[in-house]
């Protein structure tokens, strides 16, 4: 598969990119468990179970409990297999990019192929995929579909090769489902990179049964015709959002989440043009089974974003950017196919550096999301977790900030995990971004008599011998005791609301 020349150089730059994944990501490895997370261990931990029968991803709690049974509750083991998992698929990328490569030069070879391998451990718009522990399941799919393409550009046994990556094949559908259309990549990419005399048509028929008899065992056998992600992948759509949609992923790819729609619009017509400029110039400057080979690369993209497009990835925060995981894989590529290609020798440098520079900032900016939402759930956790029997009421508890999700799901199981009692502990609402948005800084009590509202929806007031929390949404009144305490989201952190007028200035 690689010459002895070049392994060396190629393990070096292997080493670099795991060096540079920890020195990159080290933040998050400070982070807590979020949303989803509290689910999976609550299942295995309390539940004792390893599978969710109606939403089949068993490698999710298959790998929590190996890091369970490394570090316990503490998350550090948790984000470092997250990291390494990372730091695995880039060194994937690099070696894919190395086989797929026709360069006559052998130094532009590992060169752009180092470029490729290295932007995509750096590209930011898939960060939920590594600072989100959940999200680790699309990077393991995503790590078995490029294992599975190295195989396809450079096999020697083509029934070996099928029986293999088949066995990959299912590992990734054991824990998330983007890959699987890569049976369309393979049909494409063995033509035209199998040993001669093999059969593509006869494997490809073989992958297209697999995958039919795993859909069928999925919505049959664990009755998930009624799951909420296959409603969102089947419901109908306008002729327009059939447009739209697959634009807005594909802005999505090079573009951070932007909260004015015009300006996003804007920028997405700017950026794609130059794209499809950038595209025109490189075929014409390719030839031969170079050609070839950047047709399957964008190939392997088209396909790769056809579910994401379907799902839809946010255009205003970065939820959903996992989405996006295995389809950067072939963007990096084509990034560095274009650097090499499209721009002369002098051109090639400032460019590698205005695109590390464009990731760098926005890789930053997104991990520094996560921590806030890691601090935020501890802020929470510290906050209930104080010794005695006093009622605490949290409200507007954040669902997430700016995509980065705190306790969309799994309060009750974070509670249950922590050993908290949840009989003292009240959720009264959760806070989404589209509710705090139009808020100008931090949310305040108003007060009007001896009533008190937190924004948006919560009222509370006297009722001797306690008080009262009044869900105005929801008309759900909580009665709480006179020695109770109250917590509220105000955006930034958990803070206690004076319930008595005479502490109202402290």
């Amino acid at each position: 598969m690689f010459t002895g020349s070049a392994k060396k150089p190629l393990a070096l730059i292997c080493f670099a990119y795991l060096v540079i994944a920890f020195g990159v990501f080290s933040p998050v490895l400070n982070n807590t468990f979020l949303s989803d997370d509290y689910l999976s261990l609550h299942r295995i931990l309390i539940q004792k179970k390893f599978l969710l029968e109606e939403f089949f991803r068993p490698l999710m709690d298959v790998s929590f409990y190996f890091n369970h049974l490394l570090s316990g509750l503490n998350p550090v083991s948790y984000y470092v297999v997250n990291i390494l998992i990372h730091s695995i698929s880039s060194c994937l990328v690099l070696l894919l990019f190395f086989l797929l490569a026709k360069f006559e030069d052998a130094e532009d070879r590992l060169f752009f192929s180092a470029l490729a391998g290295f932007l995509f451990l750096i590209y930011p718009f898939h960060v939920e995929s590594i600072a989100w522990l959940t999200g680790r399941l699309s990077s393991i799919a995503c790590l078995c579909g490029i294992a599975i393409l190295l195989l396809t550009v450079d096999h020697k046994n083509p029934r070996r090769t099928f029986f293999l990556s088949l066995a990959l094949f299912l590992v990734a559908l054991c824990g998330y489902e983007s890959i699987i259309l890569i049976p369309l990549i393979i049909l494409a990419w063995s033509r035209n990179t199998g040993p001669p005399g093999g059969r593509p048509l006869a494997y490809f028929i073989a992958w297209s049964l697999v995958t039919a008899g795993y859909i069928l065992f999925r919505f049959f056998y664990l009755n998930e015709l009624s799951n909420e992600y296959i409603y969102r992948l089947f419901n109908e759509r306008s002729f327009a959002d059939y447009i739209l949609d697959p634009l807005k992923t594909a802005a999505r790819l090079i573009l951070p989440p932007i909260e004015q729609a015009p300006l996003m619009s804007g920028l997405a017509v700017l950026s794609l043009s130059l794209i499809v400029w950038i595209h025109f110039r490189c075929i014409r400057r390719l030839s031969g089974q170079r050609k070839i080979r950047y047709y399957l690369v964008l190939w392997g993209l088209f396909i790769s974003l056809i579910l994401p497009a379907r799902f839809g990835v946010s255009t205003r925060t970065s939820e959903g950017d996992r989405l996006l995981y295995f389809p950067s894989a072939f963007l990096c590529i084509l990034l560095s196919y274009w650097i090499m290609t499209a721009l002369r020798k002098p051109a090639r440098k400032y460019v590698v550096v205005a695109v590390t520079a464009y990731f760098g900032f926005f890789l930053h900016k997104n991990i520094a999301q996560w921590e806030l939402a890691s601090k935020a759930t501890e802020n929470i956790r510290m906050a209930i977790s104080s010794p005695g029997d006093t009622t605490k009421a949290i409200i507007n508890i954040p669902d997430e900030l700016e995509g980065a999700y705190v306790f969309r799901h799994g309060f009750n199981e974070f509670l249950a995990l922590y050993g908290i009692d949840s009989q003292r502990v009240i959720p009264v609402n959760y806070l989404d971004r589209l509710e705090y948005l139009p808020v100008s800084g931090t949310i305040e009590p108003a007060y009007a008599g001896d009533t008190s509202f937190i924004y948006p929806e919560v009222k509370i007031f006297p009722d001797d011998p306690g008080w009262s929390i009044l869900n105005t949404t929801k008309a759900d009144r909580i009665w709480l005791g006179p020695d109770a305490i109250c917590y509220y989201w105000n955006r930034e952190e958990l803070v206690r609301l004076s319930l008595f007028h005479q502490d109202k200035k402290e």
